[in-house]
């Protein structure tokens, strides 16, 4: 079912492309198939909402938070001149790369 996103909503997930407003809401967006596959397989417990034009493509993956959107309100959030038909907002992860002291990250 088509629901429709408030003009704060749009707002909040437009401000998400600057860092500061990244950082301020603890959130990302990624746009894409291809990085919301890699989101699921390796943190799917960092997905907030799945914003799509096409919520029956997930049904396999068994999320709970996909909202069907017009593809205007698609273009809207997106950062892309030609949008994907998946948009995510994401939390982000705050834990430590570096686990020890011993690890040298390159």
């Amino acid at each position: 079912m088509l629901s429709v996103i408030s003009k704060a909503n749009i707002k909040q997930i437009r401000s998400l492309q600057q860092k500061k407003f990244r950082d301020q809401h603890d959130s990302f967006i990624i746009e894409g198939l291809k990085l919301l596959e890699e989101a699921i397989q390796h943190a799917p417990h960092l997905i907030e909402t799945v914003y799509t034009t096409a919520p029956e493509s997930l049904a396999k993956y068994a999320l709970t938070q996909v909202e069907e959107i017009s593809s205007k309100e698609l273009s809207q959030i997106s950062s892309l001149r030609s949008p994907q038909p998946y948009v995510t907002v994401c939390k982000k992860n705050n834990q430590d790369v570096i686990k020890s002291p011993l690890e040298i990250a390159l």
